[in-house]
């Protein structure tokens, strides 16, 4: 009988969660993290290329994984290049080298961090957690 309960426990917590990732969904249109931190430097209030970086203070490069879960973290690479997808107005998160995004230079300002580039910033959040940073998106990658 414990167990059972605790079954339908579990598939009650479940049916929540779900719920929970099909409205955060419908909201925001999106499964990626959405650019939305303005840049300190903008003078038209527009959101950073360097938010890919990390938004609020974080920084998801900086995300990483305690000595014990290193093999799961991964590994940060200059030359990866990601636009993230969404269907809102904001700018998309996108990372790359420098140079990547010419025609958007208007676009790579400071962000809250100090950053201007993306270079080697592709760990914004993602799904409907919004798993984000080097150690998150590896151990999803390493479990899933």
């Amino acid at each position: 009988p414990i167990q059972i309960a605790g079954f339908e426990y579990g598939l009650a917590n479940m049916a929540a969660f779900l719920s929970q990732v099909m409205v955060d969904g419908i909201y925001d249109d999106t499964c990626d993290e959405l650019n939305a931190q303005i840049s300190p430097s903008s003078a038209t209030e527009v959101a950073s290329l360097s938010n890919a970086c990390g938004q609020y203070g974080l920084s998801y490069q900086d995300m990483t994984c305690p000595n014990n879960e290193k093999e799961m973290e991964c590994p940060i690479s200059d030359r990866m290049t990601i636009t993230s997808t969404q269907s809102s107005g904001d700018t998309p998160m996108r990372c790359g080298p420098q140079g990547t995004f010419p025609d958007l230079e208007e676009l790579q300002l400071e962000n809250q961090n100090g950053r201007t580039d993306s270079e080697g910033c592709c760990w914004w959040g993602r799904g409907p957690l919004a798993t984000r940073g080097v150690c998150n998106i590896g151990k999803a990658n390493y479990y899933l």
